[in-house]
């Protein structure tokens, strides 16, 4: 699996406690031990919280096998290092969270130090109390919407949701490196998949593919647009991944990083923004759903997939065009419109 997971101490005493949906979670972790990917802070605090509460942990089977392939793992390279808040970034979650401690700090530092791949932290939920759990402000549904909306590669999941999320990870089996990716796309689209690559016109006027991020224009929607509207009928749907960067026939050819780092080394951030700043595209908000990673190819180019997660709540998601709002669905690879909202032009 190519997304790191980082598992909240709370969901670990909630299998002790015999809380199913706690136990779903660390048993499927525990299967899947192979392929499972660990996020660890640079100082070893969410390692420091487990091992405090290790020999209640080791009492209950589940738990036990999950700390030993943890204990594992940890000093593999699943491990992400220096992952840790800056005083702007703690002063942030203050002000803007209004909450000091505890927001899993740790946790949204791995989410900040590795934007190459969706993170996806399973933490307790409001209701889970007893013996050793405390109250966690990451448990809150605004501070999560907020903690989605800045840390865009970051997905915290509440444990009885994790099942979806899980599933999603497991059926999209989202690549992590280039190699990865040649073998995954062998797979023509499909009802999770679509591939996306920006075109130009040339001299005569026909499209061909280029690898720059075209802006929307009057007689081609721009690729951003065209993405996002398959992020629309995947959200309304089963959910799924779209990647841009590879030509529907499965070529490969990637997007021109917008930007490059004072390291020398593409700006992966900026680059998953210039999706990320136009969800505004799509209402009811999508932030806490659909997010977006990287891909590094090695010519210097990226592949960016946004991943989709269909919420089930019953609510239908428009996409906005720039002529109307509407619904759209999955249709086996293809995305039909069902639904006209509104033909106002108009923003958000």
């Amino acid at each position: 699996m190519s997304a790191l997971i980082a598992v909240d101490p709370n969901v670990l005493l909630g299998v002790t406690m015999g809380h199913r949906d706690c136990t779903w979670a660390v048993l499927w972790f525990s299967e899947r031990a192979a392929e499972l990917c660990l996020a660890l802070d640079g100082t070893n605090r969410i390692f420091e919280a487990y091992s405090t509460l290790e020999t209640h942990l080791v009492a209950n089977e589940a738990t036990k096998t999950f700390i030993d392939q943890f204990l594992k793992a940890r000093n593999k390279r699943q491990r992400v290092s220096n992952a840790v808040l800056n005083d702007s970034e703690r002063q942030w979650l203050a002000d803007e969270l209004k909450v000091k401690e505890p927001v899993e700090p740790e946790l949204i530092a791995v989410g900040k130090a590795a934007p190459g791949r969706p993170i996806v932290v399973v933490v307790g939920e409001a209701g889970l109390v007893g013996t050793g759990i405390r109250r966690r402000a990451t448990n809150t549904p605004d501070v999560i919407d907020r903690l989605h909306a800045k840390y865009k590669t970051l997905c915290i999941c509440p444990v009885k949701t994790v099942r979806q999320q899980l599933d999603l990870l497991q059926r999209s089996r989202h690549p992590g490196t280039e190699e990865e990716l040649i073998a995954f796309i062998a797979e023509c689209e499909t009802e999770f998949l679509e591939f996306k690559q920006p075109h130009e016109k040339d001299s005569a006027g026909k499209l061909i593919p280029t690898t720059r991020l075209t802006k929307k224009r009057d007689d081609q929607p721009g690729i951003v647009a065209q993405a996002l509207k398959a992020v629309c009928a995947m959200i309304n749907c089963e959910g799924g991944v779209v990647f841009i960067g590879i030509t529907p026939e499965g070529q490969i050819l990637g997007v021109d990083p917008p930007a490059i780092t004072a390291s020398g080394k593409p700006d992966d951030d900026t680059l998953c923004d210039r999706f990320a700043d136009e969800f505004w595209r799509l209402k009811p908000p999508v932030n806490q759903y659909v997010k977006p990673s990287v891909i590094p190819l090695s010519n210097g180019r990226r592949v960016v997939a946004l991943h989709v997660t269909a919420p089930k709540n019953g609510i239908r998601y428009s996409f906005y065009d720039g002529r109307e709002w509407a619904v759209y669905d999955r249709c086996g690879p293809s995305n039909r419109k069902t639904q006209v909202i509104s033909d106002k032009i108009r923003k958000g």
